[in-house]
C-alpha cells in the first residue's frame, strides 16, 4: 500500500522506472491506458488496525517519511519494553479495574536519524495497561506528548 502511495506524490516516483499507470481492455478489444496523476500533496499518515501493526511495519512506514498509528497486539510489543508494560492477560472483570488501566499510560518514544536515503522518525509506544487492543503504536503521529496534572478544587469544575 505505502509502496503505490508513494506513486500519488510529486516528486517520489523512480524516474528510472516509470510508471505504467493503468491499462484496461475497452469492450471493443483496444487496451485503453489511464496514467496515474499525483494526487497528494506530501507524504500522509496512515490509520491501521492492529493486524498491520509490528516493529517491521512500522520501520518501513518510518524511513519512507510515512506517519502511522495503529492498535497493537500483545504479541508485537516492542521487545524492549515488554518487561514495562502489562502484557498478560487478565480475567479479572471489576469495573475500578478496568478504569484504572486508563489512568497511568505507559509511553515509550524512540526517535531514529535518518540515514542514507532514509528519512528520520520518531517511534511511539502508548500502553493503556489493558488486555485488549488498546496498545497504541505510531510513527510520527504526536506533534507532543505529555504528561498533564489538574488540580480539581471541590465544589468547582
Amino acid at each position: 500500500m505505502i509502496n503505490e502511495i508513494e506513486k500519488l506524490i510529486p516528486g517520489r516516483r523512480d524516474p528510472d522506472h516509470a510508471d505504467m499507470g493503468l491499462i484496461v481492455p475497452h469492450p471493443s478489444g483496444k487496451l485503453i491506458r489511464y496514467q496515474r496523476k499525483a494526487i497528494f500533496a506530501s507524504t500522509t499518515h496512515i490509520i491501521a488496525d492492529n493486524y498491520f501493526s509490528g516493529e517491521n511495519v512500522m520501520d518501513y512506514v518510518g524511513r519512507g517519511g510515512f506517519g502511522m498509528t495503529c492498535t497493537c497486539r500483545r504479541d508485537r510489543i516492542p521487545k524492549e519494553i515488554k518487561p514495562y508494560v502489562h502484557h498478560e492477560k487478565t480475567t479479572n472483570y471489576d469495573q475500578r479495574c478496568r478504569v484504572m488501566r486508563f489512568q497511568n499510560p505507559v509511553t515509550a518514544v524512540k526517535q531514529v536519524p535518518a540515514a542514507g536515503a532514509d528519512k528520520a522518525y520518531t517511534k511511539r509506544f502508548v500502553s493503556f495497561q489493558s488486555t485488549g487492543a488498546t496498545n497504541i503504536a505510531g510513527i510520527n503521529n504526536l506533534p507532543s506528548c505529555q504528561l498533564y496534572v489538574s488540580k480539581k478544587d471541590r465544589g468547582k469544575r
